[in-house]
């Protein structure tokens, strides 16, 4: 037969609904299967539960022997200790409690940890642009100096020239009395 939804399989599901001697018996044998499908279930229906507070506090157990959790845990556990007034006049811990104030610890962290992403992104934003400023007039500054480098380059070639032709008009022209060197 196959799984009827497909070449062969589909011609033999059409053929056998249109066989007259299946059709009959067709809805006497689907209230059988209904009725022994519920005589099956009704005796597996039954529920155990357990407490939530002893799963809970298992839970809390288990991972408080982690040794990566552990000294979270406890931190919560000393955190949130409740005097029990009935026994001994002992702390108790509720570990849903612990659970409870482990979430808010976690959002309140997350939340600290995104506001820190987002200044960090700002003070790289901000460096950044600093950066570009800075370059910027570094950039400036070196063609500044450069300029005053042509520059004193130009002007010691010229005092050069104008010492040669001072030096030349010396051995030409006879010193003055007035001279200072």
């Amino acid at each position: 037969m196959g799984d009827g939804v497909s070449g062969n399989g589909s011609r033999w599901v059409e053929m056998h609904a249109k066989s007259k001697e299946c059709k009959k018996s067709h809805k006497q044998r689907l209230a059988e299967f209904k009725q022994k499908i519920g005589e099956v279930a009704q005796p597996t229906t039954v529920i155990i539960q357990t407490p939530v507070s002893n799963s809970v506090s298992a839970l809390w157990d288990k991972l408080k022997a982690m040794p990566q959790l552990s000294p979270f845990m406890k931190e919560i556990e000393a955190a949130y200790q409740e005097f029990e007034s009935d026994n001994d006049g002992s702390f108790v811990f509720d570990a849903a409690e612990g659970f409870k104030q482990t979430a808010i610890s976690a959002v309140g962290y997350r939340r600290e940890t995104l506001k820190c992403k987002e200044d960090k992104c700002q003070m790289e934003e901000t460096h950044e642009s600093i950066l570009m400023e800075m370059r910027d007039k570094i950039h400036k500054l070196t063609t500044q100096v450069n300029n005053l480098l042509d520059d004193n380059k130009q002007l010691n070639q010229r005092v050069g020239l104008l010492e040669r032709e001072n030096g030349r008009y010396k051995s030409t022209y006879p010193p003055l009395l007035d001279d200072p060197q």
